[in-house]
């Protein structure tokens, strides 16, 4: 490039062509554009966001808490496996606030199945399986919430 530079003209050029690297901005309106920040306050939409990551949590307390005693322990591996990736999912999504309405919606759904319903009816007995699908699900939501800052960065 420096022999080339000795056979352009002044104020960088190549031949009669200009070289981006080497020119200067003339005037303001040539100036490269800074990228404007997103606008700090509330967003509505995130009410949304959140409630459906609420409802993700939900959705997989439900499943969770109904099949978690089928084909021991197999079941309560992918029960809590699910709850771990649904937790990373959304803090992905959402980032770690996020995760604060996925583990109270787990957590409602889980502790409603563990009470005694109307009929005396208790879909998740006192049993050793029931505490591990309980505690080991709230262990995954805080995997979720402890991982690596490093996997969610672009």
């Amino acid at each position: 490039m420096d022999r080339l530079r000795g056979l352009s003209g002044e104020g960088g050029t190549v031949w009669g062509m200009s070289d981006p690297y080497l020119a200067q901005p003339s005037s303001p309106q040539h100036a490269p554009r800074q990228p404007h920040p997103a606008p700090a306050g509330f967003r509505p939409i995130l009410i949304v966001w959140y409630l459906c990551a609420g409802l993700l949590g939900a959705v997989v307390g439900l499943v969770g808490t109904v099949m978690h005693r089928q084909w021991m322990p197999w079941i309560l591996v992918v029960a809590l496996i699910t709850v771990a990736v649904a937790g990373v999912l959304v803090r992905a999504w959402l980032g770690g606030g996020g995760l604060v309405p996925y583990a109270i919606g787990w957590f409602v759904v889980v502790q409603l199945f563990a009470a005694q319903g109307p009929g005396g009816d208790v879909i998740m007995p006192a049993q050793p399986i029931s505490y591990v699908w309980m505690i080991g699900g709230m262990v995954m939501i805080g995997v979720a919430a402890f991982a690596p800052r490093s996997w969610f960065s672009d």
